[in-house]
């Protein structure tokens, strides 16, 4: 930090950090490498008026190699390896020689963030004073589905085969399989399972972004006021009231959404239109009043006694907030086999509340 004069103050920091890997093994069962970062904050500090107004603004970059997140879904290529081939059923699975991958397993992306942060505290009078905040971030990451994507593309021929062997035709276009016309599903125990996993699989890596990702982080400010009576019959008296802000956040993208093949309208392709980078929003931003009132009383040998009263959402918000999305069918037509995300789960707002307390001080 700097001190050039009086009221100003810029400032510079720069910090390295490193992190043993994570626990959880990546695809082909070894160990995650461990994770790099870096960052630096710059910004400057100030004060007018003798003190009566204080604030900063900073700006800030930070770097993650090899954060840990993200990856193919292990799930669906287990039930596919563990397809019964109809050339051999008792075998109970594959008959290419292909283990099972880990039951949990994750991959790396690499992070980066930055943006502005900002306070503002102002004191109008020595009974009035105002508080604001606020935050601009953004938050990227790239070079995903790193080792998800190598066990694809060295895998993708024996994983062919296999929902092949077990009774299903691959298409050479569109990449999906379907069931085989000339196989009965009687003679084909696992023909189903085997399809709807590897036609899963081939959407999800369709649906794979392996540029720079668009930011998810929603801006937000705060601004808060509260005034104090320090004489006269009000005495003791405080009020203040606040109000939080947040863009309407990211609860999901529509990298699986999907439309009917043009070829065959029993069966979806990934829907071109659509990666991980098209977010799917909540449809309302978050705001949130909250009003305090508190009254101290002053007690003989310097003690006191102060009472509280805070209201929390005091505009009474009752709106439904969406906190994650997942896939419906388009339209709403259950009959078509194409899916759209859209915001799904979701929780109910506290109304509005009231807590009071009391505090002596001694």
């Amino acid at each position: 930090m700097y001190h050039p004069i009086s009221w100003i103050s810029p400032y510079f920091n720069y910090a390295e950090t490193f992190n043993p890997p994570n626990t959880i093994q990546k695809i082909d069962s070894s160990f995650l490498p461990p994770t790099l970062a870096r960052g630096t904050d710059s910004g400057v500090r100030f004060s007018f008026l003798g003190g009566k107004i204080v604030g900063q603004v900073d700006y800030y970059r930070n770097y993650e190699k090899n954060s840990s997140g993200g990856g193919i879904n292990v799930g669906n290529i287990n039930n596919l390896l563990q397809s019964a081939a109809v050339a051999d059923p008792t075998i109970g699975r594959n008959i290419r020689s292909e283990p099972d991958v880990p039951a949990q397993a994750t991959d790396v992306q690499d992070r980066y963030s930055q943006g502005y942060e900002g306070e503002l505290t102002a004191n109008f009078t020595p009974n009035w004073r105002a508080i604001f905040n606020f935050g601009i971030p953004r938050a990227y990451s790239e070079n995903g589905q790193q080792f998800s994507i190598g066990y694809w593309n060295t895998h993708l021929a024996a994983l062919k085969q296999i929902v092949t062997d077990a009774g299903n035709v691959v298409d050479p276009t569109t990449g999906l399989a379907s069931a085989n016309p000339s196989i009965s599903a009687a003679a084909a125990p696992d023909q189903a399972m085997a399809m709807n996993a590897f036609n899963a699989l081939v959407n999800q890596v369709n649906g794979f972004n392996f540029g720079r990702n668009r930011s998810t982080a929603s801006n937000s400010m705060n601004i808060y006021t509260d005034y104090s009576f320090r004489e006269g019959l009000l005495r003791g008296l405080r009020f203040g009231v606040g109000l939080n802000y947040r863009q309407a956040r990211v609860i999901g993208n529509r990298g699986s959404d999907t439309i009917v093949d043009p070829n065959d309208p029993t069966k979806a392709i990934h829907d071109p239109r659509y990666t991980s980078n098209s977010f799917v929003r909540a449809p309302k931003p978050d705001r949130m009043a909250t009003i305090n009132i508190g009254y101290t009383v002053r007690l003989k040998d310097r003690r006191e006694m102060t009472y509280t009263v805070t209201v929390r959402n005091a505009l009474n918000q009752q709106d439904i907030w969406y906190t994650g999305s997942g896939l419906r069918p388009l339209n709403g037509d259950y009959t078509s086999p194409a899916r759209t995300t859209v915001p799904t789960t979701f929780a109910l707002r506290t109304p509005i509340n009231f807590e009071f307390k009391g505090a002596y001080k001694y």
